[in-house]
């Protein structure tokens, strides 16, 4: 089936409906970056394969906006459809209700899937469509209605974390909500946020792929607390004697009707991560507070036990990827592989390592005009062949029983052109001044978005992604609320948290470079202006010497290198092959 008949069939049951117009946000029920194939709705219906962007369906029009990682990507994937893009610098609900204002006509009506609407984004499509006179209704999913042979609900094993790798019990981070919802006025707390509900109860999960996470709301009142998920077992009988009533997934809307009936009182919840398949369950007899869920600051710090069982998994993913660039750097003349099994061959290493689990995410392999492609995928039977010289990007990360990883190198195959080699240095120069900077406490990623930039800038260049994402703990690989990038995210870095350090440069048609480390932030002490912050590294992987040009560096960014590359090779060489090791030393020497 082909876009134009899926929207074909997608009208004729909005008709049906009586809406007029529909958005496809592609969201789960969770409003999580990344979900179960069951609800990738916004794919099905545009063939758009990114992960972000919101689609909207009216009588006779079709767009698609989506934000500058994907503006080539979708650009491609919808070519000779029917599907109009607009590539923006940040999609949002406000240029969707303008292009439907013109779309749609006085007495129109908008649909929106209760279940993939958020609480935040059902205010902004009323307060922007009621007053021009267009009508909003909330529907059920009409494309459940029209997807012939849609993936079911997952139901995959829920397993608890060993008590080792989390640094605090189920009972004392519980015994924390309820404190904080004493201080709020809150006599229950709706969560919705699968990332913060497998690390609230230290549990994980199979069902979103890549993620440890699965299907669950929980709902915490003053004396009971009731989790909605599909959890068996030895681990269920644990929750009962803990005394967390479980029920299933499905039974969520249902049970928290009952419970707000039986002991009805204010709710806490966060509207920008509940949808209004169940805020509206609330009912008008319960006041509401609406904050972002308390769980998200507490999970982005990272305690002892967390961390060091960051640094584990990087030294196993170090080991790996070390590993993988050498038999490569070895084995790419073959002129036999291809982005694609490159990635499957990734894998093998990393299968290999201690503690390994499954990738983070689909690994990113970019040669050539391909690396211009921020989040390009090769296809099996549709990826380059590597069989002659340029660069490649290679993003990828892994799950390992301990903590999450995502690390990208650019690698060089043949000789290197002169631009290349001045790119690369520039990308570096930024990677390493955002690394190596001392910063007060409350500094914001804003304000350490520059520096990775900088150099870039001085040459007239620039890119169109964030700098740094958040990541999580045997979670998710993208994790809130900080972010290094230019968005004005007013929540300042603290003590503990992780995040990556990933600037880069793209050229459409030719070729990207991406560099990206992660790193965690640590007290670096008081220096007589108030205590201040520092990065220290996580990922354990050399750079691209051959594309390093030591002459725009300064002596302080080559002693960076040297020393971040000495610290490579001392952790990771008692952990691969001798051969490897060698190879690992050579890479390592110092910057001349």
């Amino acid at each position: 089936m082909n876009s134009d008949e899926k929207l074909r069939l997608l009208r004729a049951q909005m008709q049906a409906e009586g809406v007029d117009g529909y958005v496809v946000t592609g969201a789960d029920p969770h409003h999580s970056e990344y979900t179960a194939a069951r609800w990738e709705t916004r794919r099905w219906i545009t063939g758009f394969t990114g992960s972000a962007g919101i689609a909207a369906v009216t009588r006779s029009a079709a767009a698609l906006w989506v934000d500058p990682r994907y503006h080539l990507q979708a650009g491609k994937e919808l070519a000779g459809t029917s599907w109009t893009l607009f590539p923006v610098s940040l999609p949002g609900e406000n240029l969707v209700i303008s292009w439907l204002a013109e779309q749609l006509e006085p007495g129109d009506t908008l649909g929106c899937n209760a279940w993939e609407t958020s609480a935040a984004s059902w205010e902004i499509y009323r307060e922007g469509l009621n007053p021009r006179g267009i009508r909003t209704r909330l529907t059920g999913d009409l494309l459940d209605l029209v997807w012939q042979g849609r993936p079911p609900l997952p139901r995959e094993p829920v397993t608890e974390v060993p008590a080792a790798y989390t640094g605090c019990t189920r009972t004392e981070k519980l015994d924390r909500v309820r404190s904080r919802m004493d201080e709020a006025g809150a006599d229950w707390f709706i969560l919705s946020s699968l990332d913060d509900i497998a690390w609230l109860l230290n549990l994980r999960g199979n069902d979103v792929p890549y993620n440890r996470l699965f299907l669950a709301y929980l709902f915490a009142g003053r004396e009971r607390m009731v989790l909605a998920a599909g959890v068996k077992g030895a681990v269920k009988e644990l929750l009962l004697h803990e005394e967390i009533e479980v029920v299933p997934y499905e039974d969520a809307p249902g049970r928290l009707e009952q419970l707000l009936s039986e002991e009805p009182g204010t709710v806490l919840f966060d509207e920008r991560t509940t949808s209004m398949g169940i805020a509206g369950r609330i009912g008008e007899k319960n006041p509401v507070i609406k904050a972002a869920d308390m769980t998200a600051s507490w999970k982005a710090k990272k305690n002892s036990a967390e961390l060091q069982g960051m640094q584990e998994a990087h030294l196993q993913d170090g080991a790996a990827m070390t590993a993988f660039l050498c038999w490569l750097e070895h084995s790419w003349k073959e002129g036999t592989w291809d982005e694609w099994s490159l990635g499957q061959k990734l894998f093998e290493f990393r299968r290999e390592r201690e503690g390994f689990i499954h990738e983070s995410f689909s690994p990113i392999f970019g040669f050539r005009e391909n690396g211009a492609v921020v989040h390009y995928s090769a296809k099996q039977g549709h990826a380059a062949l590597i069989d002659r010289r340029g660069l490649m990007i290679i993003d990828s990360g892994g799950q390992y029983l301990g903590g999450t990883t995502d690390i990208t190198r650019t690698v060089l195959f043949g000789d290197a052109k002169p631009e290349e080699i001045r790119d690369y240095t520039l990308v570096l120069k930024g990677h390493i001044k955002l690394a190596s900077q001392l910063f007060p406490e409350g500094t914001r990623g804003m304000q350490l978005d520059t520096l990775a930039r900088m150099f870039l800038w001085d040459a007239g260049k620039q890119y169109g992604h964030g700098t740094g994402h958040g990541v999580g703990h045997m979670l998710c690989v993208h994790e809130g609320p900080v972010s290094i990038s230019p968005k004005l995210v007013d929540v300042p870095v603290e003590a503990g948290m992780v995040c990556s350090d990933e600037p880069g440069i793209y050229y459409e048609g030719k070729y990207g470079i991406r560099i990206e480390n992660l790193l965690y932030a640590e007290g670096a002490g008081d220096w007589g202006f108030g205590p201040f912050l520092r990065w220290q590294p996580l990922t354990l992987c050399p750079y691209e010497r051959r594309l390093i040009d030591p002459s725009l560096l300064s002596g302080e960014e080559k002693a960076c290198i040297d020393s971040y590359h000495r610290r490579v090779y001392e952790a990771l060489a008692d952990h691969i092959t001798k051969e490897e090791a060698r190879w690992l030393k050579e890479k390592t020497r110092p910057v001349q």
